[in-house]
Formats: C-alpha cells, structure tokens, sequence
C-alpha cells in the first residue's frame, strides 16, 4: 500500500470529512485508474488547461461516487512552470497574456458546467527563506524544479489556511512550515457560504 510520511490536502480535509472522494492514490499517469479525478500532466502548460478542465468536467459528470449537482467538490490547479521554462525559446506563445488567458478560458469553463465548487489557483511558488533570501532546496524534487514531497506537504497546508479564511481577507504569499489553522465556521469560506450566514442572522 502507498503511504507517505508527509500531509496533504486530501488528509487535512478527511479530518473533517471522511467520506471525501476523488481523489487520486499512489503514483502513475491519469489513465490509470488509481488517477480518479487527477486529470494533471506533467509537462503540460497552461495553454493545456482548457483540455484538463473538459477532461476534468467530463469524470466528474461520470462519476457516481458523489452527487455533481449538489457535492461541494475542490479543484486545485497548479501551473506556469514549464511555460517559464520554455518562454525564452518563444516569448508569443508563452507571453503572461496568452497564460492569463488559458488560465481564465479554463476557470470560465469550470464556473460555467460545476456547481459547487471550490477553485484554489496556486501561483507559481517562490520558496525563499525571508530572512536571507537563500532558497530551500529541500522544499525541490532533485530536478529544483518540481516540488519534493516536503514542498507537497508545506503548499497543502498553506492551501488549507488559505481556503479557511474569509473573502476578501484571504493571504496572497505564503511561508513554508506556516501551521496549520482550524476553520471557525466547519467549513471552507466562500461567497456562497457567507450569503447563508448572513441570511440566517438576519
């Protein structure tokens, strides 16, 4: 059986919700059944995420593990760094136009067919110790390019936080071994969530 000594988002949210399903196990690519709702590719860039969102749309809707139209479900898209890498070799295609742009066709296509969903959209991650400015290299696959297993564990724990604080009043940068926080209300924050509330003190 896979195990890892380190946590991620998926851990962090069975603790309030055993029965979150989807979520994708051990290792292989996406055809593989174990991918279940990982439609992630390495190598992609962003102008895949147009792609990913269809494919993404396509299981969810397929899937019977959990209710589409009413299930709350979580997706996390995290991309940009292979289009660095290959902007010096073509500045058009990989312009910061032409990766907002993908980025947002995709987001459009999840706001338009998903009900009930929460979007965290992970930038480009700078890990640097504030206090030098030296970078981590333990947070780093040994490509320094991807993120190791620990650098896996320090972004689900800042995406967790991030989700759980309220509109408006979210963080924008991150600092790596950040405790983890509890949410005041039970539940991720969102626009749809503090409409109810207000409406139930009202």
């Amino acid at each position: 059986m896979y195990k890892s000594l380190y946590l991620y988002s998926t851990d962090i949210i069975k603790k309030y919700n055993p029965e979150v399903t989807g979520y994708s196990t051990g290792e292989g690519p996406v055809w593989f059944a174990n991918a279940r709702l990982n439609v992630a590719e390495p190598g992609d860039k962003s102008e895949n995420m147009p792609g990913q969102a269809d494919s993404l749309i396509s299981k969810m809707k397929a899937d019977k593990s959990f209710d589409f139209e009413n299930d709350w479900k979580l997706v996390t898209i995290f991309i940009g760094g292979n289009d660095l890498c290959d902007y010096c070799d073509d500045t058009n295609t990989f312009s910061p136009e032409n990766y907002v742009k993908n980025v947002q066709t995709a987001l459009d296509k999840l706001h338009a067919e998903v009900p009930k969903v929460f979007v965290n959209l992970v930038e480009v991650l700078n890990i640097a110790n504030p206090d030098n400015g030296e970078t981590d290299l333990s947070f780093f696959s040994p490509d320094c390019f991807h993120l190791s297993l620990k650098g896996h564990e320090a972004a689900a724990d800042a995406l967790w936080n991030n989700m759980i604080e309220p509109v408006g009043k979210k963080r924008t940068t991150w600092t790596p071994d950040e405790p983890v926080e509890c949410p005041d209300s039970g539940y991720a924050r969102t626009s749809e969530i503090i409409g109810s509330e207000n409406e139930r003190r009202s």
